[in-house]
């Protein structure tokens, strides 16, 4: 049997020691930027007050309709066809809405709240007026 001789080690040149035990220093871990909520929609979406920053935060707000419609309609055990009943729409116009898929009107969106048993108020203000409608 024939002894290989191993060559000694060589220290790399980019890792420095400073002594036969230690470690290499860990990298510095690169900052994140943090971004408000209000800074993403206004950097992909637009402004407040422009057209497409209006036309998002409406749809937004049908959604959240929607969202609250289905919510409590399952609370209430009721299925969309009944609640379609109920209001005298169909079921499809139901599930439209609580989707987002279709804007309701208002006179809609009254009807199911009250099929639902909820306080439904409206309020207005313009020019330091207010206008609320109540409708139980």
């Amino acid at each position: 049997m024939e002894k290989r001789k191993s060559k000694p080690k060589q220290k790399s040149k980019s890792v420095q020691s400073a002594g036969p035990r230690s470690k290499p220093k860990p990298k510095a871990k690169p900052k994140i930027a943090m971004y408000t909520l209000e800074d993403m929609v206004t950097k992909h979406v637009g402004p407040r007050g422009t057209p497409a920053r209006e036309h998002y935060e409406f749809e937004l707000q049908m959604s959240v309709f929607g969202a609250l419609i289905r919510s409590v309609r399952l609370e209430k055990k009721l299925t969309q066809d009944e609640l379609g009943a109920l209001v005298g729409v169909k079921k499809a116009h139901i599930s439209k809405i609580e989707n987002g898929a279709h804007h309701a009107r208002v006179d809609t969106l009254v009807k199911i709240f009250k099929a639902l048993k909820a306080d439904v108020r409206i309020q207005v203000r313009m020019k330091g007026r207010v206008l609320e409608m109540l409708r139980s």
